[in-house]
């Protein structure tokens, strides 16, 4: 006890001095984070939390007898306060793949926190440890994002930089991860996507990011982030960070071979951005309900990003490993007062779908998101602008998105007509984040609920299908190399002309087509010619489709077209007064 007093009171004097010459705690109060850290890598965390404690206890009593610094000595300890609890909060998360979630947001609060109090050296360090922790859990496309943050805190300029370590291969796996662990064990540095870049031509220095120039660090992250994005198949944001770095040798050092290898790596990204298949992660709408998650997620909506290839049991299962005493909830309306009061767990979670800022208007909930049509800005209208190749629509469909829709059918009335009673209830999520971002998850900030009439929602199936086949068409006809599987093609077809013929058409004739229906509604007259009008397109469609698939399939399968050419005669037969 006796040394700790006298080391508080040491500790309190170098405030006191620090504060008479400059009027700040800035000195001091970089040490004691650098301190702080390494003590959280050398006890565990109960004797942590009881330094932490101690610490403030004691500083505290000091400061409440000193007139000279006392208020500004207490907003110190408060920060210090602050920093202590994100600082445990981050170093008692376990080191496993299913608590990457936790990982990740206890680091962007502490970043947070580091940068909102202007404590620039250690924010860029937590960036390199989320950015490490990403690359662990193969989430390229986050990793990338982690180090274009990284690179855009610095200017292009002459000025030295210390180094700055990233974090150690065990990001996950085999002890805590702090600022003390990641300047002991970095990582080797990687290099840029295709070879080329200014970090190539650096020394081994035995850190990430060795001393360098503001602007030689800022390049170093920029060829990080595009070998990221490149990994994860997400090419498009690599193509800013290109145009960037293109400008700045071509503008200001003059560099014309370095221009020309970035003008060949940007032509290798828009060659595979054009040909190559990719696949996107589904997103998840999870809602925590109950006292019994923690504070930050009780009765509170998210949406996630699945891994790749992760299905909704996949990610169900992954979750319910996070929260083994959670039970899942199988229904998708908002729970009762009771589930969200009890001191339980209660999971719901739900698929929803990406809906890129371009199909906000299809919607028809611009006004809602701030994007209404405005006649006086001479805005292109979204009905008249080019419609891209189905494989590029997929990958700006989970680019730059914040709102996801949940759509559940909801049956009204009893007509006996299934397809007359069919309502739509779409659900949209609004996202605090954008993805993807530095994390696999955001909360929901806003939602709003939309009805579908039977007739909008029969005009809306028609064309989804029709958008369907038309990729498939545009797919074979784009000269892909190699050609695509024709079997999805063979499939997607067969399911639609067999159940178009089926009683498909034919229900939504009986439900909307007859007399009946216009004199109960008149104001849907021009819905109904609207559908018509769809369902005409389709049949046409479906023809120039089959015509194609005769082209492309084997001699195996021929029996199978002939099969599909005299469905699609029936079908043309039944809709040729509409």
């Amino acid at each position: 006890p006796d040394l700790r007093d006298a080391s508080i009171s040491l500790y309190f004097r170098m405030m006191k001095k620090e504060f008479a010459e400059v009027g700040s705690f800035r000195r001091i109060e970089t040490h004691t984070i650098d301190a702080l850290d390494k003590i959280a890598n050398m006890v565990n965390v109960a004797k942590f939390e009881e330094f932490g404690s101690c610490f403030s206890s004691l500083l505290r009593r000091h400061v409440q007898k000193d007139t000279l610094i006392y208020q500004s000595g207490l907003t110190y300890l408060e920060d210090m306060g602050d920093l202590l609890a994100l600082m445990l909060e981050f170093r008692t998360i376990p080191r496993r793949v299913e608590y990457e979630d936790d990982l990740t947001t206890a680091t962007i609060r502490l970043m947070s926190y580091l940068q909102n109090t202007e404590r620039q050296e250690s924010y860029t360090k937590f960036i390199e440890i989320l950015g490490q922790v990403h690359v662990q859990c193969s989430n390229y496309v986050e990793a990338g994002n982690a180090a274009l943050l990284h690179g855009k805190t610095l200017e292009w300029s002459e000025e030295v930089l210390p180094p700055c370590a990233g974090a150690p291969e065990s990001a996950l796996e085999g002890g805590v991860l702090t600022l003390a662990t990641v300047e002991a064990n970095p990582p080797p540095f990687p290099g840029p996507a295709g070879g080329a870049g200014p970090e190539s031509e650096q020394g081994s220095s035995g850190t990430s990011l060795p001393v360098q120039t503001s602007t030689q660090r800022k390049m170093a992250l920029y060829y990080r982030a595009i070998r990221y994005y490149e990994k994860g198949q997400l090419y498009e944001r690599a193509l800013p960070i290109l145009h960037e770095l293109r400008g700045r040798y071509e503008d200001y050092l003059f560099d014309y071979e370095r221009v020309g290898q970035i003008l060949e790596l940007e032509a290798s990204l828009y060659r595979n951005m054009a040909n190559s298949q990719r696949c996107f992660p589904e997103y998840f709408r999870v809602g925590y309900y109950g006292r019994g998650f923690p504070k930050h997620l009780q009765n509170l909506e998210y949406i996630h990003c699945g891994h790749l290839l992760e299905r909704l049991d996949d990610f169900r299962n992954r979750l319910l490993k996070r929260f083994p005493q959670a039970e899942l909830l199988t229904y998708t309306t908002n729970p009762t007062h009771d589930v969200q009061n009890s001191h339980r767990q209660y999971l719901q979670i739900m698929n929803v779908k990406p809906v890129p800022d371009s199909d906000i208007p299809v919607y028809g909930i611009q006004e809602d998101y701030g994007l209404a049509h405005d006649d006086s800005t001479g805005t292109e209208d979204v009905s008249s602008m080019p419609v891209p190749p189905g494989h590029i629509q997929k990958a700006r469909n989970y680019n730059d998105v914040r709102i996801f829709l949940y759509a559940r059918p909801v049956m009204k009335g009893d007509s006996g007509n299934e397809h007359k009673d069919l309502w739509l209830e779409r659900v949209f999520f609004s996202t605090a984040d954008r993805f993807p971002s530095i994390r696999r998850s955001s909360q929901v900030i806003d939602v709003k609920v939309r009805e579908v009439t039977p007739l909008q929602n029969a005009t809306e199936v028609i064309r989804k299908k029709n958008d369907e086949v038309l990729e498939q068409v545009n797919l074979f006809r784009s000269g892909i190399s190699p050609q695509p599987d024709v079997k999805p093609f063979t499939m997607l077809l067969g399911g639609i002309v067999d159940a178009a013929v089926a009683g498909g058409i034919d229900n939504y004739s009986k439900a909307f087509f007859v007399a009946d229906y216009l004199d109960e509604n008149p104001q849907d007259k021009e819905a109904v010619e609207r559908l018509k009008g769809t369902i005409r397109d389709h049949v046409e469609l479906l023809d120039t489709a089959l015509n194609l698939h005769g082209q492309l399939c084997s001699d195996e399968m021929q029996a199978l077209q002939v099969h599909l050419m005299t469905k699609m005669e029936i079908l043309r037969e039944t809709t040729i007064n509409l």
